[in-house]
């Protein structure tokens, strides 16, 4: 929790080392992969979280975040391969990718999901 609170703040050093000392759940990899993002270490991300996934494939947080990382690297067929899974674990998140900018390139395709 400590953890997921300095992300918020911005405070990337002091959560890396909070998740460092964390267990091994479902919700300290998402943190790890969200601070690999907001720190540009897209590849660590996507690593990150597909490991997440493995463990737990229905954390559609993850499959939303997996979504955001292929989008800043241009794999289209990935961002639609996580939002179609996010969106068929929780309908809400087909109305958040469709105004998310981080979709933006890939609008038409993410509206017809």
């Amino acid at each position: 929790v400590e953890a997921a609170l300095d992300i918020k703040r911005g405070k990337y050093e002091e959560a890396n080392r909070s998740l460092e000392k964390g267990n091994q759940s479902a919700f300290t990899r998402y943190n790890k992969g969200l601070l690999a993002v907001l720190t540009s270490e897209y590849a660590t991300a996507k690593e990150l979280l597909a490991q997440n996934l493995k463990v737990v494939p229905e954390h559609v947080k993850t499959h939303y975040l997996l979504a955001i990382v292929s989008a800043r690297l241009g794999e289209e067929e990935a961002v639609l391969k996580h939002l179609k899974q996010a969106i068929l674990l929780d309908s809400s998140f087909k109305e958040k990718a469709i105004e998310d900018l981080e979709f933006a390139d890939f609008k038409e395709a993410v509206s017809s999901l």
